[in-house]
């Protein structure tokens, strides 16, 4: 799931544990369970280092359920952590990603009446991504061939010999046909591969005994793209095999009756699962305001929310806001 530049499943995993919470020694306190006591960098949210009414007991006293479990308030603690870590690196990471959206060509005309022969090869697209912080999101694939055919399209990494996705597509008798593609995120480092170079498409073998080939679209241009390159290709496929021959294999420009619609952006997932830790003082800090939030506006009176309170005035609140 990308957000913002980041793929925010990848960013928690490699933020969650960095910071724990210390186990309260006061009576009556509520019991912090092994998740939530973690800490990975051995710092704390509640060891003083980010403010002084960042305590677990008074956390607890603001929740409006004053009847809250040990184990709801540990889930609460963590849905804290998650969210304080969104709230920075959105805050960093707050400009448009977004670089272009396209189709790899564009047609001339309607004209669609050049089949591409069956060869035994494998053939489609071969990507390249820019190097540096990009990524480009496959969104969908449209098919166009001259028979009604079920086969797979597959998408291979340079230096993986399996495909590194499958999916089976059906396609309809000389009418386009809009795969949607299933979040389709390729980056040119990521924590699976290193260095950009993909392929995506399908052999030509599936599609002899259906007899269906790809229609070569007559084209208008190719797209001019800015952080990705796209190139028509065809390769032998290994025999008995489920891969192809990737030495220089043969750019050829047909469409073999494949258009991909593509968005690049700027994607800084694998940039902040390496540097986690850069980000402990501010989650620190944004999760006291959270804290701070909660005892200044909860709708629970007792004497501990009561005292908070009147220690936290406007003026502090304020203050404490804006430095942090």
């Amino acid at each position: 799931m990308i957000s913002n530049g980041f793929d925010i499943t990848k960013v928690n995993a490699a933020m969650q544990s960095r910071l724990g919470w210390l186990q309260p020694t006061l009576a009556g306190s509520p019991v912090v369970d092994v998740t939530n006591l973690k800490s990975l960098s051995g710092r704390y949210y509640n060891d003083g280092s980010f403010h002084a009414h960042l305590t677990l007991d008074k956390l607890k006293k603001a929740q409006e359920n004053q009847n809250i479990s040990d184990a709801d308030f540990n889930n609460l603690l963590r849905q804290y952590d998650l969210s304080a870590s969104t709230r920075c690196l959105n805050a960093v990471f707050n400009r448009p990603q977004m670089v272009e959206h396209t189709l790899i060509y564009e047609r001339i005309s309607n004209v669609r009446n050049v089949v591409i022969p069956n060869s035994s090869n494998f053939c489609g697209y071969r990507i390249k991504t820019a190097k540096g912080n990009w990524a480009i999101q496959i969104n969908s694939v449209s098919l166009f061939f001259d028979n009604a055919a079920t086969f797979n399209l597959y998408i291979f990494n340079d230096l993986q010999k399996a495909p590194i996705y499958t999916f089976q597509v059906t396609t309809q008798t000389n009418t386009q046909v809009i795969f949607q593609m299933p979040n389709v995120v390729l980056n040119y480092l990521s924590q699976s591969n290193s260095g950009g170079l993909f392929y995506i498409g399908y052999f030509q073998d599936d599609l002899v005994a259906q007899n269906a080939h790809g229609i070569d679209e007559q084209l208008n241009m190719w797209a001019a793209t800015k952080v990705f390159g796209a190139y028509p290709f065809q390769s032998p496929r290994l025999t008995g095999q489920l891969d192809f021959n990737r030495i220089n294999p043969s750019v050829v420009f047909r469409s073999y009756g494949l258009n991909l619609e593509v968005t690049s952006y700027h994607d800084y997932t694998q940039a902040i699962v390496q540097n986690a830790h850069l980000f402990d003082n501010a989650r620190g800090l944004a999760l006291a305001i959270r804290v701070l939030e909660e005892i200044k506006y909860s709708t629970r009176t007792n004497t501990i929310e009561r005292q908070s309170k009147q220690a936290i005035d406007n003026t502090e609140l304020n203050y404490d806001l804006n430095l942090a």
